[in-house]
């Protein structure tokens, strides 16, 4: 969702101008560790599947309370897995990936396109809306099925204690679980002994922040420095 940054070190551009040590972190992995760290005792998880719905859709993933970046840091990258048909454009420069569909603002696109329906401009507005109006319930769902499709097959692969959703909504994401659990309980049928453990998360920004502290304390603790630090 940043087309025009390619191969920016971001890092080493704040170290030399804050002359501060400089922690980069992916906003999806911050938003878990976020979850992780200040989690309630009865959500406290240490295998996660975390799902951040906002401008794109990305997964990130916790095992073992080690976050999992991958080789070339897309481990739980999903949005841009293809989704669909309908030619729609994708930030990334390809079509028809799975944030054209699933994202909030392709989701408010689609809504918008619905004829005597009310303009929705936030999430929040979409899970009140949803709550009220079928017809809105009903869209929303159909934008949520080719997610629930991608997440089924990390679901299988990973089988993670919970599936977090998280947006910048509290109301959008509790609005979004059910919607989750109907189609991998269909989908993940025979795997699990019961029902895949969907919860709601902190909102986004909230989580960032608190993602971003405990990797500058978890990264303290690690390297025994305890000198000023900045994450980004």
């Amino acid at each position: 969702n940043l087309p025009r940054w390619k191969n920016v070190a971001v890092g080493d551009k704040l170290r030399s101008s804050l002359d501060v040590p400089v922690l980069v972190g992916n906003d999806g992995r911050c938003q878990l560790l976020g979850n992780a760290w200040f989690a309630s005792d009865e959500k406290r998880f240490h295998d996660i599947l975390y799902l951040c719905l906002k401008e794109g859709v990305s997964c990130s993933v916790m095992v073992d309370d080690v976050i999992l970046e991958g080789t070339h840091f897309a481990a739980g990258e999903i949005g841009c897995l293809r989704a669909g048909n309908e030619n729609r454009p994708c930030s990334c420069g390809k079509v028809d990936c799975l944030q054209t569909y699933s994202s909030i603002p392709a989701i408010r696109s689609t809504l918008a396109a619905l004829p005597g329906q009310p303009t929705l401009s936030s999430a929040d507005e979409i899970a009140r809306e949803a709550a009220r109006n079928e017809t809105i319930a009903q869209t929303l769902e159909h934008c949520i099925a080719p997610l629930a499709e991608k997440l089924s097959a990390l679901m299988a692969l990973l089988d993670p204690e919970v599936l977090l959703v998280g947006s910048e909504s509290s109301a959008f994401s509790q609005a979004v679980v059910p919607l989750l659990q109907r189609r991998l309980d269909v989908e993940l049928a025979g795997l699990y002994p019961q029902s895949a453990a969907v919860m709601a998360g902190q909102p986004v920004d909230e989580a960032t922040l608190r993602g971003s502290a405990a990797m500058v304390i978890d990264h303290c603790f690690e390297t025994g420095r305890f000198e000023a630090s900045a994450a980004v």
